[in-house]
């Protein structure tokens, strides 16, 4: 049995797509000396449902959501409302655009973006 607090109303409230929420998941960027690692929290997220582009130096981690009830459920009270995000983040120049993975665990999205070796060279002087 579901108890209620006092003074609480089951509304119904439709959620519409005019009201969907934006939502801006917290992002971690961690750098070593072989790669950066860009970190994303989204909690209830399946990896097939986010989209990672790469385009013209720029990284773009994307996705809208809508949560379904099961068949025969009615929603009596919602809060997890349709939502969708788009984060975008300039790339150093020393990615490798070609070599970044990304893999889902937990909630957290991992990106990791590949560095570019230093080129060292000794010029001797004529």
């Amino acid at each position: 049995m579901i108890t209620k607090p006092v003074h609480y109303r089951w509304n119904g409230a439709k959620i519409s797509q005019e009201n969907m929420r934006l939502f801006r998941p917290n992002v971690n960027v961690v750098e070593t000396d072989t790669n950066y690692e860009l970190q994303v929290f989204l909690p209830g997220w399946d990896k097939s449902e986010v989209d990672v582009t790469v385009e013209k130096g720029i990284l773009t981690i994307a996705s809208s959501k809508e949560w379904t009830s099961e068949q025969g459920q009615t929603w009596k009270h919602r809060e997890f409302v349709p939502s969708a995000f788009k984060r975008s983040f300039v790339l150093p120049d020393n990615v490798l655009a070609h070599q970044i993975t990304a893999n889902a665990h937990h909630g957290v999205l991992t990106i990791t973006l590949e560095k570019q070796p230093l080129f060292r060279k000794t010029i001797t002087v004529a």
